[in-house]
């Protein structure tokens, strides 16, 4: 690459991806863990880890790290599994 403001955005771009991976990747272990928790019907756990995973859904959302639709999607199928785990006690 010759220009300097090239080797630039490229050393950008790999920053950025090794951080949204970063985020990806704690979005989607938080999810998991609920998942875990309502298998388990482990409900104290599964709420507090659902308002954690919701929060880190929707900052994820707002920096444009995953689409704004994509969030919501998987908060309500979340919230939806959180919500059949409390009625089916």
């Amino acid at each position: 690459m010759r220009h300097a403001s090239g080797k630039k955005a490229l050393r950008q771009s790999l920053a950025r991806r090794v951080q949204n991976n970063a985020v990806r990747n704690r979005v989607r272990t938080l999810t998991a863990n609920v998942l875990r928790d309502i298998a388990a019907k482990n409900a104290d756990a599964a709420k507090a880890g659902f308002k954690e995973a919701q929060s880190a859904w929707q900052r994820a959302a707002q920096r444009g790290i995953v689409t704004a639709n994509a969030a919501s999607r998987k908060i309500s199928r979340l919230s939806a599994r959180l919500a059949s785990l409390a009625t089916s006690k």
